[in-house]
């Protein structure tokens, strides 16, 4: 298992040190985490990658939560389950930052935002997990 790509950009420029916690936290879930880029080719590639890891792992995506989800995003969304099957899980994970710039459950708002927009995808394997506070 590995985490290759979760910068400060993906967490809007979170230290170093929330970054190595949220990659701590994803590798003890022992899920892959990936996260989501908007180059179409990017996304190609993406959805390749995880469509070759264990076909019983879930998938998880760690998003912005104060970004509101985008079109773009649920077709990547769609673009992924095409690409995985049908079976495998897929949770999208809102991250909120605290105060010290760590990665911290979402407002109650985002994460509603999050879980509404997902729905309207219809896909009974994926789902939306808005931790509970702190991830430090």
């Amino acid at each position: 298992m590995s985490i290759r790509h979760i910068d400060r950009q993906t967490l809007g420029g979170a230290s170093h040190q929330s970054i190595a916690e949220v990659q701590r936290v994803a590798a003890q879930s022992q899920c892959r985490a990936r996260p989501y880029a908007s180059a179409l080719e990017v996304d190609d590639g993406i959805v390749r990658e995880v469509a070759l890891v264990d076909a019983g792992a879930p998938v998880v995506v760690l998003v912005k939560a104060w970004e509101p989800p985008v079109l773009e995003f649920l077709d990547f969304l769609r673009d992924l389950r095409a690409g995985i099957g049908t079976t495998r899980v897929v949770t999208v994970v809102p991250l909120g930052l605290d105060e010290g710039g760590l990665p911290a459950a979402p407002e109650p708002a985002h994460a509603e935002q999050w879980r509404r927009a997902l729905q309207s995808v219809g896909d009974p394997r994926l789902s939306v997990h808005a931790a509970a506070g702190s991830l430090s």
